[in-house]
């Protein structure tokens, strides 16, 4: 009989892990008390044996899924051995007898047409240009013989369309999917933040370099406009390279997962 690898409860509060990493992959020998897979709890990231030795049967649980205490992630026996719940494989069928047959056209004693039916009517010099246009066979009437769609159709549909406004493209953002001993921390942090009392940390940084720096923009400033300028638009530009060089801390947190945002960097400023 196969035995059952199952999510193991690590402590008394714990309800939940996170298969890491598979040790073992089906097919393969496993003696009795050898690691087989790795899980993480909100704790800590353990391996679990296998109470049986045999082969690896099958997988239930993949890498990266969380699942509750208790759920089969896998089976280990004897090969060949039956995985308890799994349905039974029907016998085979015969294969029905082809059956001959005269199409249509040819009953009739006309050649069959060389177009499959539903396929647009188009020369390949006007599929080329709709594919290079971006324009719908599907929505064009060809001017052809029996309303095939010709080269010069497409370029019609094309100067009759309005020129698709630029449109500047989106900052790529990659969601990173946080689970057990990550999650929890990042869970505690965020519980702190809402509800423990802040504390403001100071230190002393050398700006001599950055005096220089703002007395040679003010003075540019203070020509074109007569204004003055702060510490503040030198602190949000080191605040930018910083989080270029950094992208791991331009991020967000969104309750499961960290946002990372790719190549974007906003700083708001009140």
């Amino acid at each position: 009989m196969a035995f059952e690898i199952t999510m193991p409860q690590m402590g008394v509060t714990m309800e939940a892990g996170t298969v890491l990493k598979w040790l073992k992959r089906v097919g393969d020998t496993v003696r009795k008390e050898e690691p087989v897979v790795e899980i993480e709890t909100d704790k800590v990231t353990v391996e679990v044996p296998s109470d049986a030795e045999g082969v690896l049967l099958a997988i239930a649980v993949p890498e990266g899924k969380e699942v509750p205490v208790g759920t089969v992630l896998a089976w280990v026996g004897q090969a060949g051995e039956a995985i308890p719940g799994s349905p039974a494989v029907p016998a085979p069928m015969n294969p029905p007898e082809a059956i001959a047959f005269t199409p249509a056209g040819s009953a009739a004693g006309l050649e069959p047409s060389s177009e499959p039916v539903g396929r647009i009517r188009a020369t390949p010099a006007a599929r080329s240009r709709a594919r290079a246009y971006h324009v719908d066979l599907a929505a064009l009437r060809g001017t052809g013989p029996s309303g095939r769609i010709l080269a010069r159709d497409v370029e019609a549909a094309r100067s009759a369309s309005p020129a698709p406004s630029a449109v500047p493209a989106a900052a790529p953002r990659r969601d990173v999917p946080v689970t057990g001993m990550r999650k929890a921390i990042a869970d505690r942090m965020a519980q702190s933040f809402h509800s423990g009392v802040p504390v403001l940390l100071t230190a002393e940084v050398i700006m001599d370099r950055a005096d220089d720096l703002l007395m040679q923009l003010e003075a540019r400033f203070r020509k074109k406009t007569g204004g003055k300028v702060g510490y503040l638009p030198l602190i949000a530009k080191a605040a930018g390279i910083a989080l270029r060089e950094h992208p791991r801390l331009n991020a967000h947190w969104l309750g499961h997962a960290v946002r990372l945002f790719e190549g974007e960097v906003n700083i708001g400023i009140a």
